[in-house]
């Protein structure tokens, strides 16, 4: 199965980004093909809808949409911000969602499967935002099979219960 995986958070130190990193190791162990990009490397404007009626997708647009719509699946971990998923992310998700350059719009998504995470230092461990960011992706048409969550993040990313957990959603992923 090939499997693109990031996460909602870019700083250098996210629980987010940790989980996230676990879990592309785990899926590359179990034999998917995965591969794990950083969202900051892409340097997607906020999204307008005058930019795009004059200009068109920006070009890092394209090659998102185009990775995403060559995979099977997708996995996000995401910071629980006030409740629900930060901008970045939302972002992110609605620029590719856009159509252009032969791509049609929520058709990027449509027929994926999809992983949420969410780590949190607190004990809720992001539960709050992961039925947020699970209805965002059945609009874009995608089917969540499996939510993880991990409260006290900082001390429970590395232990056997998440790695168990995230074993148990990838084996998820596969059965649909």
């Amino acid at each position: 199965m090939k499997i693109l995986m990031f996460s909602g958070s870019i700083r250098a130190a996210s629980l987010n980004l940790r989980l996230i990193t676990l879990a592309h190791d785990i899926a590359v162990q179990l034999g998917h093909d995965a591969t794990l990009i950083n969202l900051g490397d892409f340097d997607l404007p906020i999204y307008d809808g005058d930019d795009e009626d004059r200009d068109g997708l920006p070009e890092p647009v394209m090659r998102l949409k185009t990775m995403i719509s060559e995979t099977d699946a997708l996995v996000i971990s995401t910071p629980e911000y006030n409740g629900f998923f930060p901008g970045l992310l939302k972002n992110t998700l609605d620029w590719c969602s856009r159509a252009g350059g032969g791509l049609d719009g929520r058709a990027t998504y449509e027929g994926k499967k999809t992983v949420i995470m969410a780590a949190s230092p607190g004990g809720g461990g992001g539960k709050r935002v992961l039925p947020r960011l699970a209805e965002q992706m059945e609009i874009l048409r995608t089917t969540v099979v499996d939510q993880v969550s991990v409260g006290n993040a900082e001390e429970n990313i590395d232990n056997e219960d998440t790695t168990n957990r995230l074993e148990q959603a990838f084996k998820a992923l596969a059965a649909v």
